[in-house]
């Protein structure tokens, strides 16, 4: 049921590692962190047990904002989570980038692998570093048209 009185605290406990997070949802919500990562990763959580709606493009009607009673105790097993895009090959524009870094937000991934280069040399124009394209994006064995 809907609440004027709703809160949200955050609390910072050095006790916990450091993505990890616990949330205490009754008629208030708090969190408890190890870090800035696990608040990060808290509000990922809470988002999640909102509504599908909340990740949509127009106003979102308070009614829909309810979220279940309980407590969620989380850290993550492993320190690197992520994915790979090979944009080398692949070109894919900026915004695409920009949602894919939405989406890995999303599932709690923490790395994004952006494979620049391959074995026919650099591709990225690096404002400081010409030599990159001028010399590192040929070398004597290319292969035309692989």
């Amino acid at each position: 049921s809907h609440t004027d009185d709703a809160s949200l605290t955050v609390t910072v406990d050095p006790a916990l590692e450091a993505e990890g997070y616990r949330i205490d949802i009754d008629t208030q919500v708090r969190i408890t962190v190890g870090s800035p990562s696990g608040a990060r990763w808290a509000v990922q959580t809470l988002l999640q047990l909102l509504t599908p709606w909340v990740y949509g493009p127009g106003p979102l009607a308070l009614k829909h904002l309810c979220l279940p009673k309980g407590v969620i105790v989380d850290a993550p097993h492993h320190s690197w989570r992520g994915a790979h895009l090979d944009v080398s090959r692949h070109f894919m524009p900026a915004s695409f980038i920009m949602s894919f870094l939405d989406v890995l937000a999303v599932h709690k991934l923490n790395r994004l692998h952006l494979h620049l280069t391959d074995d026919q040399g650099w591709r990225l124009p690096v404002p400081g570093w010409p030599r990159l394209t001028t010399v590192g994006a040929w070398r004597p064995g290319t292969v035309r048209g692989h």
